[in-house]
């Protein structure tokens, strides 16, 4: 599996979770890395978070990183996020 990004506006960040859910879901047991990387409006990454999968259970994956993205945009609302997926390569 080769890198996937997406990366949510800062303006559908409160209301991207089964956006993010299905995202990460669609690449499956494949997922072994997915990197969180949260900006500002400047461009400037704020927060920066790595989750490493050693299991096949992409749909808990999902919701782990779903609640994160949830928890920074409720404490910040100029943030824009980009979530990269991967099979660790």
């Amino acid at each position: 599996m080769p890198e996937a990004m997406i990366v949510v506006s800062r303006a559908r960040l409160p209301t991207c979770h089964d956006t993010v859910v299905g995202f990460i879901r669609q690449a499956g047991s494949a997922v072994r890395r997915v990197r969180l990387t949260l900006s500002d409006t400047s461009g400037v990454a704020v927060e920066d978070k790595l989750w490493l999968n050693d299991s096949t259970d992409a749909a808990a994956l999902a919701e782990e990183v779903a609640e994160q993205l949830a928890r920074s945009a409720s404490e910040r609302s100029d943030l824009e996020a980009t979530i990269i997926v991967s099979d660790g390569g």
